[in-house]
C-alpha cells in the first residue's frame, strides 16, 4: 500500500480538559502506517463475520457480502484510521515516557532514602526501640557487637559489611546464638524502615498453622524473618499428610532465586542441629544462601 496523500503533518486529537484542540505530529512510519490500515479492515472483517455467524446467517451468504463491502469506507477512510493509529502510537510512548520518568524518580527516591538510612541510624533505632518499646537499656558488648555490627551494615548496604567483616550482600542473614541474646527483638528493632522493611514470622506459629489448615502464606513483598528455627516440630501432620515446612521453604526458595539478601533467620541449631532436623540438602543450601553471625554470651532477659 502507497503511502496516503491525505495525511497531514499535523493531525486532530481529542480536545484536553480545557477544551483546547491539541495535535501531534504524524510519526508512523511508513510500514506501521500500512499495517496500521491492514489490520484495522482485517479486524473490522473479522467482527463482521462474528456477528453474521452469532445470527445464523450460512457462511456462503456471509462471504458474498463480505465481497460487496467496502470496509475501508466504513471505517472512515485511510485517513482516520491512520490518526487513531497515530493518537496511540503517540499515547503509547507517553505512556513509556511516563513509565521511565516514574523509575528515575523512584530510584532518586531509594538513593536519598539509603543516603539517609545509614548504619548509625539503624542503630540508633535499636537503641530506641529496646528504651521506649522494651524499657530496657542496650548495652553494647564483645557478645553482642558482631550481631549490632552485621544486621545494621547489612540493613543500610553499608560496605563495611563486606569488607570489614567479610561477607556477601548477596545472601541473607542467619543469626546463631543461644536464647535470650538478643537476636529476635534486634530484627525486631529494625523490621519497620522504609529502605528494607522485615515481616517476622515464628516457626512456632508458622507450625501451628500448618497443624491446623495444611498451609501458610507468606508475603515476599518484604524481607522475610524466620524466627525460633529450629524450635518447632520440623515435621507435622494435617490430614495424614507429613509436611516439613521450613525444608520446603528452604528448598523452594534456592530453586527460585540466585540472591537470598531478603531471607533472615534466628535460631539455636548449629549446622549438625539443622542436619538432624531437616536433613543435609537443606544444610548445603542454607550454606549458600546465608551469611552466619554468631553470638555468644548469657542470656540478657532479666
Amino acid at each position: 500500500m502507497s503511502e496516503p496523500k491525505l495525511i497531514r503533518e499535523l493531525l486532530p486529537i481529542r480536545p484536553d480538559q480545557e477544551g483546547n484542540t491539541q495535535s501531534y505530529k504524524m510519526i508512523l512510519t511508513p510500514y506501521e502506517q500500512e499495517s496500521a490500515v491492514e489490520y484495522a479492515v482485517n479486524n473490522a472483517k473479522k467482527l463482521f463475520i462474528q456477528r453474521k455467524q452469532a445470527a445464523g446467517i450460512p457462511e456462503a451468504r456471509i462471504m458474498l457480502i463480505l465481497a460487496q463491502k467496502d470496509f475501508l469506507k466504513e471505517l472512515g477512510g485511510i485517513d482516520n484510521i491512520l490518526t487513531e493509529a497515530n493518537k496511540r502510537k503517540h499515547w503509547e510512548m507517553e505512556r513509556e515516557e511516563n513509565r521511565k520518568n516514574r523509575e528515575e524518580k523512584n530510584k532518586q527516591d531509594r538513593e536519598q532514602l539509603l543516603k539517609l538510612w545509614q548504619a548509625n541510624i539503624f542503630l540508633r533505632v535499636i537503641k530506641d526501640y529496646f528504651t521506649c518499646i522494651l524499657e530496657k537499656k542496650f548495652v553494647i558488648d564483645s557478645n553482642n557487637l558482631p550481631l549490632v555490627s552485621a544486621v545494621c551494615f547489612f540493613m543500610s548496604k553499608d560496605e563495611r559489611f563486606e569488607t570489614e567483616l567479610g561477607f556477601n550482600f548477596k545472601k541473607g542473614l542467619m543469626l546463631l546464638g543461644p536464647a535470650g541474646v538478643g537476636k529476635t527483638e534486634i530484627i525486631k528493632a529494625v523490621s519497620d524502615n522504609p529502605v528494607k522493611p522485615i515481616n517476622v514470622y515464628s516457626l512456632l506459629a508458622i507450625t501451628d498453622q500448618i497443624r491446623n489448615s495444611g498451609t501458610f502464606s507468606i508475603d515476599y513483598s518484604k524481607a522475610i524473618a524466620l524466627d525460633d528455627v529450629g524450635s518447632e516440630e520440623p515435621t507435622v501432620k494435617h490430614y495424614g499428610s507429613d509436611i516439613s515446612w521450613f525444608k520446603d521453604f528452604i528448598e523452594s526458595y534456592y530453586l527460585k532465586h540466585t540472591n537470598y539478601s531478603k531471607l533472615i533467620i534466628t535460631t539455636n541449631c548449629d549446622g549438625d542441629e539443622i542436619e538432624r532436623l531437616y536433613g543435609l540438602r537443606v544444610r548445603d543450601r542454607m550454606r549458600e544462601m546465608f551469611n552466619v553471625i554468631t553470638i555468644k554470651g548469657e542470656s540478657r532477659r532479666k
